[in-house]
């Protein structure tokens, strides 16, 4: 194998590069910087070859645009591959520096070859600095000193799975200093009570200054898995498609699901970026997070309030919706109010209430309580003002259809416009749903109900996502519906900050739609794309701007 200078490409064509936290990246343009070595070759030895046959390269790549360094004798050394890994594209060889011997910590260069073992890609992530001159002088710490150092900082005794691990290497504090030192991992079990993330179990890395003791680095090197949940999705009734199913029913795993609980903060509560479950009483705490209970068991009810409200969150930021909420927003999810659930604005909270059917075990109510907070988020003191007004009605109309919308590829076939069919079922005497988003109220129904006059609201709203697609046959073509329903709908509610709410009437939420339509579409001196059938769904409900 020769150096760079006989390589099968010209020099000019080789490309020194930034590339992400790799110091050096160094390829070719539409060549090779070595011939294939043929497929008996073995990985690890094509590697050794390329890096001592190109030593300059391999210690400091900029040498291609630069000249030689002027000491390369006191450039680190590469020793020996420390793994090699095998893809579709060939082989990936990393090789580990070191210095007298001991690795030099984070020190690595990855050797990148095809089937036939012909060197095409090469990564540098190697440290040019010598260590200090002074390393060798002085006394060193030992193991045991260095592990009580670090119980000062990480308390790790009386916890330890597994005896700590100590090595030696060079710590590279900066671009001009490698620091010898003693590289701990240990693996903790979990200290109670959790009143930090430290408490938790995990495996941790600790980098110990081997003079003066000082704690380096501190790393929580644990991969941890998403924290779960078990829940109905959105309820029994969808999921089993049982229409005789009775509150008492025993159910079965059939009727639950799991789901992934992002954002938890680390405490073992459940408490994340968009919820805090703090006003439930005896609230749960799983130090794993894993929160997987049943109906009837304690924790079951807070886990679907917080885990629906935090799904609905992050789905939302996914379409652009990601600051929302100024704060977590506080959950009770078994708060004393009878069958009856609340936002309360002024608290920034939600409270579900009891009955033989809890409201928090009904995954649409628990959207529709957070289509009220969603509003008041975006247009302070949405509903401030006389009950039974039209922008109240609005209210209620649209956590109907986020609860349903939300829910559209799970209901599809069955209830898909039913809202709450599963608290429905501890109504004395019982009922198939609280409400539907798709009744045929026109504006001459109108009954100065907020709850009834906002079923004209939501069939509207749900018209619109029909009409844009929501009624394909292609799964793709719903999901792009309900994404541009969601951006329409949620984006004309900025439209509606007038501060005398009770102004406000359904055709002036028309009149915002079309706004929406057009401002957020690619022409803005234009009429939007979807207005024919934005007018089209109202006129049929008896309005128009």
């Amino acid at each position: 194998m020769r150096v760079l200078k006989t390589l099968s490409v010209p020099l000019d064509r080789v490309e020194v590069s930034e590339h992400t936290q790799m110091r050096e990246v160094i390829g070719v343009v539409g060549g090779f910087l070595t011939p294939a070595a043929g497929k008996r070759s073995d990985p690890r030895r094509v590697a050794v070859q390329f890096a001592r046959a190109n030593s300059q390269l391999v210690s400091e790549a900029y040498v291609v645009q630069n000249a030689p360094p002027a000491h390369p004798e006191k450039k680190p050394a590469l020793v020996r591959p420390s793994t090699a890994a095998r893809s579709p594209a060939g082989y990936h060889v990393q090789l580990q520096q070191s210095y007298q011997g001991i690795p030099i910590y984070g020190g690595r260069a990855v050797v990148h070859m095809t089937k036939d073992r012909g060197v095409y890609f090469y990564t540098n992530d190697l440290h040019p600095a010598r260590p200090e001159a002074e390393m060798g002088k002085g006394r060193h710490l030992t193991a045991d000193e260095a592990l009580e150092a670090l119980s000062s900082v990480l308390p790790w005794r009386n916890r330890a799975r597994v005896e700590p691990r100590c090595s030696k290497v060079f710590f590279p504090q900066d671009s001009s200093d490698l620091r010898l030192a003693w590289c701990i991992d240990l693996t903790l079990e979990e200290h109670t009570p959790i009143s930090d993330p430290a408490d938790r179990s995990a495996d941790w890395r600790a980098i110990v200054d081997m003079q003066s003791g000082d704690v380096l680095q501190l790393l929580n090197v644990s991969l941890y898995d998403w924290s779960w949940a078990r829940v109905f999705y959105p309820n029994p009734i969808v999921s089993l498609k049982n229409e005789e199913l009775t509150w008492d029913a025993q159910l079965p795993d059939s009727a639950y699901r799991m789901i992934r609980l992002a954002g938890l903060e680390g405490s073992g509560f459940l408490r994340g970026q968009y919820a805090d479950t703090r006003e439930t009483a005896n609230r749960v705490r799983e130090a794993d997070g894993q929160f997987l209970y049943r109906r009837g068991e304690r924790g079951f009810v807070e886990t679907m309030a917080y885990g629906f409200v935090s799904r609905v969150m992050n789905w939302l930021a996914d379409r652009g919706w990601g600051s929302l909420f100024p704060s977590p927003i506080a959950i009770n999810a078994s708060a004393a109010i009878g069958d009856n659930s609340k936002f309360l604005p002024n608290s920034w909270e939600l409270r579900f209430g009891g009955g033989k059917v809890m409201d928090a075990e009904d995954a649409s109510i628990i959207v529709h309580e957070l289509g009220h907070a969603i509003q008041e988020a975006q247009v302070r003191g949405w509903g401030t003002c006389l009950q039974h007004s039209p922008v109240r009605a609005m209210g209620e109309g649209f956590s109907d259809w986020l609860a349903t919308v939300y829910f559209a590829q799970e209901r599809r076939g069955y209830h898909p416009t039913h809202v709450g069919d599963w608290d429905a079922r501890g109504y004395l005497p019982p009922d198939t749903h609280l409400r539907r988003v798709d009744s045929s109220k026109t504006m001459d129904d109108w009954s100065a109900d907020e709850h009834a006059d906002g079923e004209i609201w939501s069939s509207t709203l749900w018209d619109l996502y029909l009409r844009l697609g929501g009624d394909s046959g292609d799964r793709q073509v719903r999901n792009d519906a309900r994404d541009t329903a969601i951006r329409l709908v949620l984006t004309s509610h900025l439209y509606l900050s007038d501060g005398r709410r009770e102004t406000i009437e359904y055709v002036h939420g028309l009149s915002a739609l079309l706004d929406a339509d057009r401002f957020t579409s690619d022409d803005v001196t234009q009429p939007g794309p979807h207005e024919r059938t934005i007018r089209d769904v109202f006129a049929v409900r008896g309005l128009s701007p």
